[in-house]
């Protein structure tokens, strides 16, 4: 999977026009690498996806996997207060990582004119609870699908390979 996210993130590297595009790692106050399962994704303080799932594959249709999305719908009677809540979740882990408080991260965003690059980058450090960009070697040539039996298509395909493999050690049953 790390050749896979290495490519992907070439290719959003590529696809990002203004400069926008970061990735980071969280670390511990002596800089060891937080291992952080869960995946999170806030879109414009309007849309909040909280799951196990990666995007493949395996997990997409192979695995048992718990994703929830909650969104702020136009028009909505509870828009506002669902957006503040997407807002707040963004804010509260994003300061957790940055060893400040979510009040703090919050006034510093309303000051940057609603640039959360600046923001963040504003309160990384080079030692302690921080996050530090992800470094990745851009490798290319191959497509981004990889890896049938760690990424198959379907089930089926899966299976049917281990049973082969069964059948030929312990033969047919």
């Amino acid at each position: 999977m790390g050749a896979a996210r290495e490519r992907l993130v070439g290719y959003l590297r590529e696809a990002d026009r203004h400069g926008r595009f970061r990735i980071y790692r969280p670390v511990t106050a002596n800089g060891a690498p937080i291992y952080v399962h869960a995946k999170v994704l806030a879109i414009d303080d309007r849309l909040l996806r909280i799951g196990s799932a990666n995007l493949n594959n395996r997990s997409m249709g192979f695995d048992t996997e718990c994703d929830l999305a909650i969104e702020a719908r136009s028009g909505a009677a509870d828009e506002t207060a669902v957006s503040e809540g997407i807002t707040a979740i963004r804010n509260g882990l994003l300061s957790e990582h940055l060893a400040t408080d979510p009040a703090t991260f919050a006034a510093a965003l309303s000051g940057a004119s609603g640039s959360l690059i600046s923001v963040v980058e504003s309160f990384r450090r080079d030692s302690g609870r921080t996050l530090v960009p992800l470094e990745i070697t851009e490798a290319r040539g191959k497509p981004l699908r990889e890896g049938e039996f760690l990424d198959p298509e379907q089930p089926e395909p899966i299976w049917s390979m281990v049973m082969h493999v069964v059948q030929d050690r312990f033969g047919r049953r």
